[in-house]
């Protein structure tokens, strides 16, 4: 997740695992929560790409999911990482 361009990792970590609320994200970051909500989906979305390149059974997400340019980038970046 340490790849993840900011600050989409910065939601991921702070809401995924360390349960912050969208509304305190928001605040900190200057945004709206829709917007935090659109980040999240898109760190979601990345993660779930790179994972469907490493794990069977694991989708990519559908065609037409915003943000497929950055998620290439993010999953060419792990799988150069991890090579």
């Amino acid at each position: 997740m340490s790849r993840l361009p900011e600050p989409v990792g910065e939601v991921i970590r702070r809401h995924g695992l360390a349960g912050e609320s969208m509304k305190t994200i928001a605040s900190d970051l200057g945004v709206t929560q829709a917007r935090v909500s659109q980040l999240r989906a898109e760190g979601i979305a990345a993660l779930q790409a790179y994972f469907s390149t490493q794990f069977e059974g694991v989708d990519s997400p559908a065609p037409g999911t915003p943000g497929g340019r950055a998620r290439a980038r993010y999953v060419e970046s792990m799988l150069g990482r991890s090579a």
